[in-house]
């Protein structure tokens, strides 16, 4: 495996974040640590009878302000679900974002006390957003990570 210079990186700023919501009206904006994110192709799933795409993210280095970031941006949406919005903005994808909603059972362990120790953690989140994705023979499902 190759390092390569900001020079030959397809995304030479990550760039990636969460923009919050508050009836409609941007609060705020939670940028991604810039190195060791593992962003991984949306995978089409059926959730309460309707299509959506599940959207993981890895972080390979999770170390304080990246678990401080993660936990502000779940805090602010489950203070209020019905008033409050995530839209996720991925490098290379939709500038304006994508709505997404938490997802899964990693919240739960996520909350519980003080997470101790720090590397890779796992989220994921769900949108009903028509996510351009290829066919899934016309695609390899490797993930690509932003260093």
């Amino acid at each position: 495996m190759t390092i390569l210079s900001s020079k030959e990186l397809l995304f030479d700023n990550s760039s990636a974040k969460f923009i919050l919501y508050s009836n409609g009206f941007k609060v705020s904006e939670i940028a991604f640590s810039e190195r060791g994110i593992t962003f991984f192709p949306p995978e089409p799933n059926f959730i309460d009878g309707e299509p959506k795409y599940i959207i993981r993210i890895r972080f390979d280095f999770a170390d304080k302000n990246s678990m401080k970031s993660i936990r502000e941006v779940i805090s602010f949406y489950e203070s209020d679900p019905n008033a409050h919005s995530l839209k996720l903005v991925i490098p290379g994808e939709e500038i304006r974002g994508i709505d997404v909603i938490p997802y899964g059972r990693w919240r739960e362990w996520f909350f519980d006390d003080i997470p101790q120790g720090y590397g890779p953690v796992e989220i994921m989140f769900a949108t009903s957003d028509n996510i351009k994705i290829a066919e899934t023979h016309f695609a390899n499902a490797e993930p690509w990570i932003v260093e």
